[in-house]
């Protein structure tokens, strides 16, 4: 599983999420960034968002295999693994 593999996943995840909480008009793939994971077993930080709107912003931590970890959304305080659609698992 590549970086690539990964933040395609999750920005896949993003329209998903976007469009269940209503917010999906102008929402796009091309909305993600990934960064290097801060904590030692989180290997990528996916940001999806529109560029300058926090209101938006939709934030996923991954481990190597793809798995998601934790994220965050406008209308939480966290996405607990297991809710809403899935990551990428091999």
């Amino acid at each position: 599983m590549t970086e690539s593999d990964v933040i395609n996943a999750y920005a896949l995840r993003y329209l998903e999420d976007r469009a269940r909480d209503g917010t999906g008009q102008g929402a796009r793939v091309t909305d993600c960034v990934a960064y290097p994971g801060q904590d030692r077993e989180i290997w990528l930080h996916v940001v999806c968002g529109p560029p300058g709107d926090a209101t938006r912003q939709y934030e996923y931590e991954v481990i190597r295999l793809g798995q998601f970890v934790r994220g965050w959304s406008p209308q939480s305080e966290g996405i607990a693994p297991g809710s809403g659609p899935r990551g990428p698992e091999t």
